[in-house]
């Protein structure tokens, strides 16, 4: 809820990044070029801070946007954004620009678990528009491996291909353009840890920041959302803690010296034993 309530247009994300770095200050993050780092390493966990919007005059989308209205559009001087708004029915709910807030929530709960195995946290700009973040991330701490967060198009969406579905668990992306990802890691993580995870491989679209990262290892993981870039997109508060699990999972299995094939050990140093991770779970 408290990250729904922050606009964070593409090319505008301060006011998120203050509102994570508030959430995370126990873990002395630090901003370097926009992006905000912890733990600084080569095993990096990552989700865009930004959202799609809009600038005036005259009035233009940032990012991918159908149709509007502009009555559902609040304006911070030229700077557009869907109007803040948070229901909540169960466990699902509806917000703006949970393309990536979703994402970001989830990245907010694994990050002590994923600090304490020795990987790096870290939250980028201009996801929708350039993918300039992701990119100044690379340059700084050229990972050899890298875990994306991101928000899937959920069903019912006009796109082809393994759509997946809001509260089925989360989805582990295998195509879309530049995304030839370690997709196996994730998918034994899940199973070793007993949770149901979906296949996201729509036949067209799917571009992510991984898009524009090249020479690392990487992979995609992405919590289903309905009716993205609108005004009142729809997901699951179990999805996004689920999604907490597995991307700690998958931190243990990268830096476990039982797996030597996918082992990050020589470069990521941690404390022996298994986690003891439980989610904190999203205030309702």
């Amino acid at each position: 809820r408290g990250l729904c309530a922050v606009p964070g247009v593409s090319g505008n994300e301060e006011e998120m990044g203050r509102r994570i770095s508030s959430l995370l200050s126990s873990f002395s993050p630090v901003m370097i070029d926009g992006q905000i780092i912890i733990n600084p390493g080569q095993l990096v966990f990552e989700a865009h801070m930004d959202e799609v919007g809009f600038t005036r005059p005259p009035i233009a989308r940032v990012g991918k946007i159908g149709d509007f209205d502009e009555a559902v559009i609040e304006w911070r001087g030229n700077v557009g954004s869907f109007k803040r708004a948070f229901v909540q029915d169960g466990e699902l709910v509806r917000s703006p620009g949970l393309d990536n807030k979703a994402g970001c929530a989830a990245l907010v709960l694994a990050t002590s678990d994923i600090i304490r195995l020795g990987g790096c946290v870290a939250f980028t700009t201009r996801e929708e528009t350039d993918r300039y973040g992701i990119r100044s991330l690379m340059k700084t701490l050229k990972p050899r491996f890298i875990v994306s967060v991101d928000a899937a198009f959920a069903q019912p969406v006009m796109l082809r291909g393994k759509i997946p579905v809001v509260g089925k668990g989360p989805a582990i992306q295998t195509r879309g353009p530049n995304l030839v990802c370690d997709t196996r890691v994730a998918f034994d993580a899940a199973r070793e840890i007993g949770l149901s995870v979906q296949e996201e491989a729509p036949a067209r679209g799917g571009a992510t920041n991984l898009s524009s990262v090249y020479g690392v290892r990487k992979l995609q993981i992405n919590v289903p959302v309905r009716d993205q870039h609108t005004a009142s997109c729809e997901t699951s508060l179990k999805d996004i803690e689920n999604i907490a699990r597995l991307l700690v999972a998958i931190a243990e299995k990268l830096t476990s010296t039982a797996d030597p094939g996918d082992s990050l050990r020589t470069s990521v140093s941690r404390q022996r034993g298994r986690s003891t991770y439980k989610p904190t779970r999203i205030q309702r």
